[in-house]
């Protein structure tokens, strides 16, 4: 039997430092306050190009976007599916010359995974993670995050070319392009 390995902390641990031995950063510096974005007409042609109407929540424009199928968890209904979480999550926060971080998640079906993957990942989005949240839900969903900071109309396109290939609720129509 071995002895156990005993592992010294890094000294910028001991200094109540980070790895990189710089003094810890106040929250201002690592989170700045969200800036509102500069044309009043932005949130309007987000809402435009994704095809519904998203609502300003703290400096983050955000979007819930239903899907058109009915979803159970072991024989109970889902409704409304956006606060039980079974619905697709899409938030934009301004960082400033009309860019936008994105994040959020898509719920998906099997069969919308790998077109809402190449939707995304064409259009410049980062797809994070995929997983699932459930067990017995029907239809099995899946659930896909992602993450972007580029030009906030380009990457609300790429988010309605993402929608495009879901089965999402009828007041979501199809984009313009896709009709």
């Amino acid at each position: 039997m071995t002895a156990p390995v005993i592992l010294a902390r890094p000294r910028s641990f001991r200094r109540g430092r980070p790895f990189g031995g710089r003094p810890n950063r106040r929250k201002e510096e690592l989170c700045p306050a969200p800036t509102q974005p500069a044309d009043r007409e932005a949130p309007a042609e987000l809402d435009r190009i994704v095809g519904v109407k998203g609502k300003p929540v703290g400096g983050v424009y955000q979007f819930g976007i239903a899907r058109r199928d009915h979803i159970t968890q072991s024989g109970m209904s889902l409704d409304p599916a956006g606060p039980l979480g079974a619905a697709t999550g899409v938030n934009f926060q301004p960082t400033g010359n009309g860019k936008a971080a994105i994040t959020g998640d898509f719920v998906l079906a099997a069969s919308e995974v790998n077109p809402v993957i190449r939707a995304l990942r064409t259009n410049g989005i980062e797809v994070t993670a995929l997983h699932s949240h459930m067990l017995d839900e029907q239809p099995r969903l899946f659930f896909m995050h992602f993450w972007a900071n580029d030009d906030a109309l380009k990457l609300a396109k790429g988010i309605r070319a993402a929608l495009d290939q879901m089965a999402n609720a009828e007041s979501v129509g199809r984009s313009p392009e896709m009709k």
